[in-house]
């Protein structure tokens, strides 16, 4: 009956609630049936995917020689969930030999709000991680000659729930300033289970909460009908947590817990601009005990010093750094953070950008001064894997003309750097 149709099974366990679907559509995209099972993640075990699925072909008098793809929702969500899916998907996929298809969970989620779009519309996903964190993305939905498309804004990122509002609203200049006539939308569960959260200003708070299988479904259908399949033995799930647990030194160290991310994460480091100059040389004064002069700062910007800051969505500068592309190294001039933002992750994060670039240009070094006693900043470098090589004699001068002794330190990178 249904042997020149495309029989699908989708899946999708990411969240509290689960789902089986069977979708049968020809191969002009019309639906022919569709047919699921939905259930809380309080009864979701493995046999039982099985055994709906099996029920679902029965009902249509089909079998599973008789599937021509199998999709999964395959995350960001909870490990478990996503672990089943796509081994549930993998294994029928390579058992039948059939195609696979992978629907990003946040995506279905957000995909569940492109109706009754009149232009454009941003949808931001922000769905609960544990832990007081969030998996959080963002799409844009924009209709031409009565089709939809979208556009990833945002790929899914894990942040404090305490940041979101900011995230949310650093990012909506943005998106104000380059998409025309859009309105925007929440989705997922975080103003759910955060009730503190805010709704921001000028965004709709929707009523979907969770990915649902029959989005996972159509999204598949769409991307069978484009050829976007994958092979059975490469699809896996999509893990957006990269540190779910301490080693062993850590522990030693004290740490104890699970890892969070960080309350400034979602901020990312921008070039600073001649505008920005006179604001970060007030931060160099407030915060270095040899500061660096607003000349300096114009003279680095102008010699074309690598030059990055990073600042919230008030406006506020809350660290920066430079640094110099040598033949064969980099050099570090200037790092800082606000003595009030400190211990959250942000100096790190300018380091890591240092990494990055040095690793984009194939140099093997890093190579920075630091003033002798200062222990917090000789300690921290240490934990990034710099590495005391000598010392400089007087190289710190103060307005008064006292001077200090400098050490330096070094870091070699290669190929396999973590950044």
């Amino acid at each position: 009956m249904y042997k020149e149709n495309i029989n699908l099974l989708a899946f999708e366990t990411s969240s509290c609630y689960s789902g089986i679907a069977l979708l049968i559509f020809n191969r002009a995209g019309s639906v022919l049936e569709y047919s699921c099972f939905e259930f809380e993640d309080s009864k979701l075990y493995s046999e039982l995917l099985m055994v709906k699925s099996s029920f679902l072909l029965s009902k249509y008098h089909l079998e599973p020689r008789d599937l021509n793809v199998v999709a999964f929702g395959s995350g960001p969500g909870k490990f478990t969930g996503l672990r089943i899916a796509c081994s549930q998907a993998k294994g029928i996929g390579l058992s039948l030999n059939i195609p696979v298809i992978s629907v990003g969970s946040s995506y279905a989620l957000a995909n569940h709000l492109n109706d009754n779009i009149l232009n454009n519309r941003v949808v931001i996903a922000a769905t609960d991680a544990r832990m007081k964190e969030l998996y959080v993305s963002a799409y844009l939905f924009k209709k031409s000659c009565n089709e939809v498309s979208c556009v990833e804004l945002q790929s899914p990122i894990l942040i404090s729930a305490d940041s979101l509002i900011d995230w949310i609203y650093c990012n909506t200049v943005e998106w104000k300033v380059n998409i025309d006539e859009a309105d925007y939308f929440l989705a997922g569960d975080a103003w759910k289970v955060y009730s503190y959260l805010e709704v921001p200003d000028g965004w709709v708070s929707s009523e979907a909460c969770y990915p649902m299988v029959k989005d996972v479904a159509y999204i598949a259908k769409s991307d069978f009908l484009r050829n976007r399949i994958l092979s059975a033995d490469i699809v896996s799930p999509l893990y957006v947590r990269n540190k779910i647990a301490f080693t062993s030194l850590e522990t030693s160290q004290g740490k104890g817990g699970n890892p969070k991310v960080g309350v400034f994460d979602y901020l990312e480091p921008l070039e600073i601009l001649n505008s920005d100059i006179e604001k970060v040389s007030e931060l160099e004064q407030k915060i270095q005990l040899f500061p660096w002069t607003l000349g300096n700062f114009r003279d680095s910007i102008e010699c074309g010093y690598k030059s990055y800051l990073i600042r919230n969505n008030q406006g506020i500068i809350l660290g920066f750094c430079i640094f110099m592309l040598a033949p064969d190294a980099v050099h570090l001039l200037r790092i800082g953070v606000d003595s009030d933002f400190r211990c959250k992750g942000l100096g790190s994060k300018l380091l890591k950008l240092c990494f990055k670039i040095c690793n984009d240009y194939s140099l093997e070094s890093i190579l920075l001064e630091v003033e002798e006693s200062n222990t917090i900043a000789i300690n921290f470098y240490k934990k990034h894997g710099f590495y005391i090589i000598g010392n400089r004699k007087g190289y710190y001068l103060s307005k008064d003309g006292r001077s200090n002794d400098a050490l330096v330190m070094k870091k070699c990178l290669n190929s396999y750097e973590t950044i």
